[in-house]
């Protein structure tokens, strides 16, 4: 990891993970952005859980993702120093990161978003998924995984930060830029033109 500063995002489903990643990576356009999502299965995968009472796949655990596709990318990236003039930040974002030994074990910064489960249902309700949600999922399936993942990544990381997914994702971004350029120009690199 020569010189990389990792910053993990993970969290609840629609508490605004990618909206935070993506404005951090705004922040900083020559960062490197990993999203988990970009690692699910397609749903003819015979690696697929099925949740027989639904009759629906399982998207909300890991065997729903490419996972040694994932650890393959972010270990390539770390692998190598940051193209010259690039900050050497990456991010990793999505659900499952910070309950992921591997992942979360790469992160020096580590943001795990909480919703409650309302607030939660109510936002997962004004999305459009492909496939889309069958009745009693949410209650079935993905507010028990987010939890048992929740305690999974409170275990693994002591050194994790909880935000609110209500928090203003500026504010917040605001304060980890004071902390993240301290770090990068410890590392020697020039921040003020991201600022």
């Amino acid at each position: 990891m020569t010189g990389w500063l990792v910053v993990g995002v993970s969290g609840v489903t629609c508490g605004g993970k990618t909206t935070f990643a993506t404005a951090l990576h705004q922040a900083y356009p020559s960062s490197t952005i990993v999203h988990q999502d970009h690692y699910f299965l397609s749903p003819d995968d015979p690696r697929h859980i099925l949740v027989p009472e639904l009759g629906h796949l399982n998207w909300e655990i890991p065997s729903s993702l490419d996972m040694e596709s994932m650890y393959k990318h972010v270990d390539n990236i770390l692998s190598r120093p940051a193209p010259v003039g690039n900050v050497p930040l990456l991010i990793i974002e999505g659900f499952l990161i910070l309950s992921d030994p591997h992942l979360s074990s790469l992160c020096h910064h580590k943001l795990l978003f909480t919703l409650t489960r309302d607030e939660c249902q109510a936002r997962r309700s004004t999305r459009v998924y492909d496939p889309p949600d069958v009745p009693g999922y949410f209650s079935d399936v993905v507010w028990p995984e987010y939890e048992r993942q929740l305690q999974l990544a409170l275990a693994l990381n002591p050194d994790m930060t909880l935000v609110s997914g209500t928090t203003d994702v500026q504010e917040l971004l605001q304060h980890l830029k004071l902390t993240l350029d301290s770090r990068l120009s410890t590392l020697k690199y020039r921040v003020s033109d991201n600022k």
